[in-house]
């Protein structure tokens, strides 16, 4: 083995008023994959996907739309606007679960011609044991 675990990390990246920073990052990360001998494993995503209440419609827009030619896994854990409530959106972690903690091969209507499919993590706080690191998401 090479001894080291690559991957990619950020956080609070709904970008619901201005995408072009979020898009500016996802790109960078898309091309840190070109001839690179050891690319990232996965990425590791600190919370805050969607703002600003976890709304299940703004998944495409604020996840799936800048993340579609990311070629890795996306793990995440949710972060207080994943799990916020508001006025017609009345349960708190649903579109985070629907799009985290899905069957695997699961494809969620929110990924809509993308081809990401949802991750298959165990629950919205969950722990991964690997050979360089213990990651405890929560």
């Amino acid at each position: 083995g090479s001894g080291r675990l690559v991957f990619h990390v950020a956080g609070d990246t709904g970008g619901v008023k201005s995408p072009e920073a979020q898009t500016l990052v996802a790109q960078g990360m898309e091309r840190s994959f070109a001839n690179n001998l050891k690319p990232a494993s996965f990425f590791y995503h600190l919370g805050d996907v969607i703002y600003y209440s976890g709304e299940v419609g703004r998944y495409f827009d604020q996840f799936y739309d800048p993340y579609e030619h990311y070629p890795a896994p996306i793990f995440a854990i949710a972060g207080n606007h994943d799990g916020a409530t508001s006025l017609g959106n009345d349960r708190s972690l649903e579109g985070f679960e629907r799009n985290f903690c899905a069957e695997v091969g699961t494809y969620t209507k929110e990924a809509m011609d993308t081809q990401r499919m949802a991750m298959c993590q165990p629950y919205v706080y969950w722990a991964l044991d690997s050979p360089f690191a213990y990651f405890i998401a929560a």
